[in-house]
């Protein structure tokens, strides 16, 4: 019994190893800074460029992009913001004033304008294309 009690014990501590161990190898840096809808105007004010990043928490086309959008802000620091939209109280009232049609959505502001919007998911060098086409 004791034998037992010690195997289970063992491969309990095991599996909770394993998994810490994975998510500190899976969780990448978040070099992007995260705000709320209700910031979102001081921010284009005070900034010469911002991109938008407004996403939803379960949404597997946002989970694709974060790391393009990841990458982009490692290299770009200051630039890029996001909205985890289901997690603001005032979802309904902010997603029309700012027209979110659906997520990941992208919005590129520039000197206080926005300058380009897309609402769809996107590769890399889609990504870029972009940012090219907006002078960002």
């Amino acid at each position: 019994m004791k034998k037992i009690f010690i195997s289970i014990s063992i491969l309990v501590i095991t599996g909770i190893l394993g998994m810490l161990m994975y998510n500190n190898i899976t969780s990448e840096k978040t070099y992007y800074t995260e705000t709320k809808f209700g910031k979102i105007s001081e921010l284009v004010k005070k900034n010469d460029r911002i991109i938008l990043f407004v996403e939803q928490d379960g949404c597997s086309s946002c989970k694709l992009v974060k790391p393009i959008i990841n990458n982009y802000a490692k290299e770009n620091k200051g630039i890029v913001y996001s909205v985890t939209a289901n997690k603001e109280k005032d979802y309904n009232v902010q997603s029309e004033k700012y027209h979110i049609e659906g997520t990941p959505t992208l919005i590129y502001f520039k000197e206080g304008k926005e300058v380009y919007r897309t609402n769809t998911g996107f590769t890399e060098d889609e990504f870029k294309n972009t940012i090219k086409k907006v002078e960002f």
